[in-house]
């Protein structure tokens, strides 16, 4: 063997072992790892799951890519239920608890006008009012959210007017005639080195400017790059990792001091880092500081109020944010769309603060608004008291732009609502067409109250009318009237009215008491109930008002031989019971048809209700299985025509009966259990010679299920076949691609490896198959045995691939056919500095993950796929794998070209 190949398998056989004895030390198994973990430890992992409220099926997949074993991700999960059933119960015990006593307190003055009565109260109500009473200051809960709405971006895209500085990467594609991507970052001196051009001054260049300096250098270099419609070659610039900057937030915020934020971040996103203003601190004046001078003041509310961000301007380095304490603070409530505490700045009065706070409701009293002052210092000379009160006329200043009403620091205004008691109405009720509330008019009568309610019903009371009116200290007045002339105009009956009456229109049933003209009908009847009594109303017809007499199955469980009339004597005024034979009835006997009289009650029985002593019992697959009426010389086919027939799942071969036999002389009984031959028809009728067997009274018949019968079970497929829908299985040993050939086969759109199997039986869920594989051979291992319920979607060819996870941006890329996992985080802006590269995964479309490998042959993503690439865990160190791997590829390429030197001698 000559020196250069032994030189050459030395180093790659030191390189293969060195690299094999890294990788297994590293690749330590997950799940040992997971094992070793103790119980805070995993305490910890699933805190951070709440924490997020993550679902489960997410915390499946987040545990699946970090390595753990299937049993681990059970136990973890049900670990992760009890943490969050406890959780739940804590918080459930928490709103449960209220105070064990209802005290009564006495608090102070109410702070609703016109009264001074201090009244007692529950502890409940003092909570409410407080509830009530207690206003947030305007605009500050906007940062004591924890929601994204401020934060900055770390990586682009940014807008085109976006100055550069050192610390920026500048992320350069150039396709066409030639395929490159660079990353570059600007230096502290405000240069960025391109391959091909050398270095670019860009420091206070915006990317529009860097995008045009770059094309005048590049196209010197790449006659194909015109900018043109001829040309063949094309770039793109871009920002992957943004710089940071230093900024200070002082004054009244939450937690002031030196943030290092986002080259992109503005005055909002300064105070979103320090928590926002206090409340005492100005939202309208505050102030961003460049070199000691003010650039910017922003009212904030601009933004809240108008959505208008024009003053936010984007922060540079050193920047200070100062937020100074408020001026002018005021409180108003009620009648307010946006009751809270308001701060306004110079100027402004009484109708801006009512803007502010959304404009008046429309329930507002205007003729009247009151102002809580505590009088200024400059002004107490004016007054005998330090707090005053002061009523405004709202209506005056709505109406009178000019009259502005000045506002002090602290003032409360209190807009009243308007009262809640209606006058200007009239109501009608009773037998009329329209009843309801109209409106008053003045002049009203009853008649004309009575044609707006579109007139009177049939069942109108003429000879009386009634009106009950309101006095104003809220007693009730009755005042009749003759209806019947009330119509005719009688100014004697047709009142005039007034706000608030209600006119009540009798009927006749109430006057006459035709409500007692009423029958009714209950037991087993399918619509038990009171019916309207008709004059010469039958018994013929209140049982098919009770409905299911004439329906044949209902009729069997009825006892057609008794039902009973309750009916009232009017003699005696006593009830009395009259017997009655209803299949008599039913058969038209008028003997038993009587006539009905008001107020009498028809009790129908069931045949469950009044079995007769001799009775014989079916049970199984019949239509009424139970006790029936038995009679002399009744057979097993008399029976089971009496039960509605045999079910289709009857076992047809043997019915057996089960009989009581006493000893004579005795007291001890015998069941016998007798087998009975039958055979059915195709319609599951008894075929006559079979159903003679005589039974006796109290005898009990079974028919069996047959085990062997049973409907069709079906599958179904979905998606590109020729023709999807459900099919029934024809045997037990049916296949997946038995169901794609009679589905008419794949359409050329067939997307096999994005298949999608779902097993609902036993709720197995969703199953990874190579459908590729069950097509090109019937004997292959996935083309399982189908089941009832089973469902097949095979999708149309996706085009792209997903990445997502700690990338530049989570997107979709366009599929490239031979492209591995690199080159799909490259286009999606790289791996983030948290990522962990060596656990990235692939979940390919027919759901089978796949890990990413460590030296090479990484998988290859398929349409449709996902790259899902996790964060690094805390704690963990950092990836010296990819440090080593590139000594060893170092030594290598030393190697080569040493062999390359001595090959040349």
């Amino acid at each position: 063997m000559s020196f250069n190949k032994l030189f050459i398998s030395s180093v790659i056989l030191f390189s293969f072992l060195f690299f094999s004895s890294f990788t297994a030390y590293s690749q330590e198994p997950e799940t040992m790892k997971i094992e070793k973990l103790d119980k805070q430890k995993q305490t910890e992992i699933l805190q951070k799951f709440l924490k997020g409220n993550y679902t489960e099926d997410e915390i499946r997949t987040y545990l699946k890519i970090d390595g753990y074993s299937d049993s681990n991700i059970n136990r973890l999960i049900l670990e992760y239920r009890k943490l969050k059933k406890q959780q739940e119960e804590k918080s459930q015990i928490f709103l449960q608890q209220v105070p064990a006593q209802k005290e009564e307190i006495k608090i102070q003055e109410e702070i609703y006008p016109d009264t001074t009565k201090v009244k007692p109260v529950l502890i409940e109500e003092k909570l409410e009012k407080k509830k009530k009473f207690i206003l947030e200051p305007f605009g500050l809960d906007i940062f004591r959210k924890a929601g994204t709405l401020f934060q900055p971006n770390i990586m682009g895209p940014v807008d085109e007017n976006y100055k550069l500085g050192p610390g920026d990467e500048i992320i350069l594609v150039i396709t066409g005639d030639v395929e490159k991507e660079l990353k570059t970052t600007v230096n502290r001196e405000g240069l960025l080195y391109v391959p091909y051009i050398g270095q670019v001054s860009v420091n206070g260049l915006t990317l529009s400017g860097l995008r045009k300096r770059l094309f005048r250098k590049l196209s010197k270099k790449f006659s194909g790059l015109t900018g043109d419609e001829n040309a063949t070659t094309f770039f793109e610039v871009s920002l992957g990792k943004l710089r940071t900057i230093f900024v200070i937030v002082t004054g009244e915020v939450n937690q002031p001091g030196g943030y290092n934020l986002s080259a992109v971040s503005t005055a909002f996103t300064a105070l979103y880092f320090a928590g926002g203003p206090t409340e005492k601190g100005s939202l309208r004046h505050i102030e961003v500081i460049r070199n000691n001078k003010v650039v910017s003041k922003i009212d904030f509310y601009d933004y809240l109020l108008k959505g208008d961000s024009s003053r936010d301007i984007r922060l540079s380095n050193g920047d200070n944010v100062r937020v100074p304490l408020k001026k002018k603070e005021v409180v108003i409530r009620g009648e307010v769309k946006r009751p809270a505490v308001y701060e306004l700045v110079d100027n402004e009065t009484l109708i801006d603060l009512i803007q502010i706070a959304g404009g008046l409701k429309a329930t507002a009293f205007i003729e009247r608004a009151q102002i809580d002052r505590i009088v200024p210092f400059n002004e107490r000379n004016k007054y005998k008291e330090d707090r005053i009160v002061l009523d405004i006329n709202l209506r005056e200043i709505l109406e009178n732009p000019d009259k502005k009403i000045t506002l002090a620091d602290g003032d409360t205004i209190t807009i009243f609502p308007i009262s809640d008691e209606e006058r200007n109405f009239v109501y009608i009720k009773g037998s009329v067409r329209r009843p309801g509330k109209y409106q008053f008019e003045n002049g009203m009568t009853v008649k004309d109250l009575i044609e707006k309610s579109k007139g009177l019903l049939d069942e109108a009371y003429r000879e009386r009318g009634e009106i009950i009116r309101k006095k104003e200290d809220g007693s009730e007045t009755f005042i009749s009237f003759n209806l019947k002339e009330c119509l005719k105009n009688n100014i004697k009956e047709n009142y005039s009215l007034v706000e608030r009456d209600t006119v009540k229109i009798l009927s006749r049933i109430e006057v006459e008491g035709l409500e007692n003209r009423r029958v009714s009908i209950s037991g087993h009847v399918k619509k038990p109930g009171r019916y309207k009594y008709i004059d010469n109303m039958r018994m013929l017809d209140l049982l098919i008002l009770g409905d299911g007499l004439l329906d044949p199955d209902f009729q069997k469980k009825t006892y057609l031989e008794r039902g009973d009339l309750i009916r009232i004597n009017k003699d005696t005024n006593r009830r009395e019971l009259i017997p009655l034979n209803l299949r008599k009835i039913l058969e038209g006997d008028s003997t038993e048809n009587i006539v009905l009289q008001s107020l009498d009650s028809v009790r129908v029985y069931g045949i469950d209700e009044i079995v007769p002593s001799d009775s014989v019992a079916i049970y199984g697959e019949v239509k009424f299985p139970g006790k029936h009426p038995f009679h002399r010389g009744m057979t097993l086919g008399d029976l089971i025509l009496q039960a509605g027939g045999i079910n289709a799942g009857a076992y047809i071969d043997v019915a057996e009966v089960s009989r009581v036999r006493f000893k004579k002389g005795t007291n001890s009984r015998k069941v016998d259990i007798i087998k009975v031959p039958i055979e059915i028809d195709e319609n599951f009728n008894l075929v006559k010679g079979e159903n003679e067997f005589l039974l006796q009274k109290d005898d009990n018949i079974f028919l069996r299920e047959n085990p062997q019968w049973e409907l069709q079970q079906n599958v179904e497929i979905t998606g590109e076949v020729k023709y999807p829908g459900v099919y029934s299985l024809l045997s037990k040993k049916d296949k997946l691609r038995d169901l794609i050939r009679r589905a008419g086969g794949l359409l050329p759109t067939a997307f096999l490896d994005g298949a999608k199997f779902i097993r609902r039986k036993n709720n197995i869920g969703r199953i990874a198959l190579n459908l590729n594989d069950v097509m090109k051979d019937e004997n292959s291992e996935d083309n399982i045995i189908l089941f009832a319920g089973d469902h097949l979607h095979i999708p149309e060819i996706p085009k792209s691939v997903k990445v997502s996870g700690e990338v530049g941006l989570e997107t979709s890329i366009i599929y490239k056919k031979g492209e591995k996992i690199g080159y799909y985080i490259r286009r999606a802006g790289g791996y983030t500095a948290n990522a962990d590269k060596n656990r990235t995964v692939v979940v390919q479309p027919n759901g089978i993950v796949e890990k990413v490998r460590r030296f090479w042959f990484d998988p290859e993503p398929k349409p449709g796929s996902e790259i899902m690439v996790p964060p690094r865990p805390e704690g963990a160190s950092k990836d010296y794998f990819s440090f080593i791997r590139q000594v060893i590829t170092t030594i290598s390429n030393a190697a080569v070209l040493v062999v390359a030197i001595r090959s040349r001698r």
